[in-house]
């Protein structure tokens, strides 16, 4: 009775397939309902200054809440800290603007938050070394981000140099070291 025929492999075949297919397309599914959104960090060249660009790649609107940044601040005698750079210094407004969050992003929009001199100055003097945390109002937070470099006079992003950094967890073999031994 163990006798395996063609149509029994053929059956087998057609339903590892079917079952492999209803998986990618709810994963698809699945995937489409979320909402997500791409971080930009750009220094725009001429300008000498800095701004953050959010684009909605899901497909339902999302509304930022809050948006944080940390940049990395070096002292005089070498010692590096994280500064969190306070709300009320952190967007470029004119008097008596409002701040331009909560801000709602529609599906396949994008919006542009220009950063204040004290900000884009911390930036450029630590070479963009920085942590953003975007927040939504479901409580999801971004921290996934891209710096570049906008040249206006020749109207093209390119990516920001940046040095090369090895790997986390090298990094922190690294840093236990140099500052621990």
């Amino acid at each position: 009775m163990n006798n395996i025929t063609w149509l029994d492999i053929a059956t087998l075949i057609i339903a590892a397939w079917g079952a492999g297919l209803s998986t990618y397309l709810g994963f698809r599914e699945w995937r489409k309902d979320r909402r997500s959104i791409k971080i930009f960090i750009e220094y725009i060249t001429f300008y000498e200054k800095a701004q953050i660009r959010l684009v909605n790649i899901g497909h339902r609107p999302i509304t930022i809440k809050e948006i944080g940044i940390e940049v990395l601040d070096v002292r005089e005698n070498g010692y590096k800290q994280w500064e969190d750079m306070h709300s009320v210094h952190l967007f470029h407004l004119e008097k008596d603007e409002p701040t331009p969050l909560p801000l709602k992003i529609e599906d396949g929009e994008s919006a542009t938050i220009w950063l204040s001199e004290y900000v884009n100055e911390k930036l450029r003097s630590n070479n963009y070394k920085v942590k953003l945390r975007v927040f939504d109002v479901e409580g999801k937070i971004y921290k996934k981000y891209k710096l570049l470099m906008f040249n206006p006079k020749l109207n093209r992003y390119e990516e920001y140099p940046v040095r090369w950094t090895p790997i986390r967890w090298l990094r922190g073999i690294y840093y236990r070291l140099r500052y621990h031994y």
